[in-house]
């Protein structure tokens, strides 16, 4: 977010001098700011997604007569 703000002046700049450096600031700052949100936002919920369909694959597995050891329990 810091880049972003540093590139800011840049990206409002009004001179004719700045018209070649305009577009690379404002691609590698909303560059910077979406790969942000995509690492602070979308791949943890990605990984909950895939850690609940893990548990409902498992939930979902029948447990057989000798899987469980009943006889250690008694």
């Amino acid at each position: 977010m810091t880049t972003f703000g540093g590139l800011a002046p840049i990206i409002l700049e009004t001179s004719s001098q700045a018209f070649y450096l305009i577009p690379m600031a404002i691609s590698l700052g909303f560059g910077i700011v979406f790969a942000t949100a995509i690492i602070l936002v979308i791949v943890p919920c990605l990984y909950l997604i895939l850690e609940d369909a893990r548990l409902a694959i498992q939930k979902g597995k029948t447990v057989e007569k000798g899987d469980v050891s009943e006889t250690a329990v008694s």
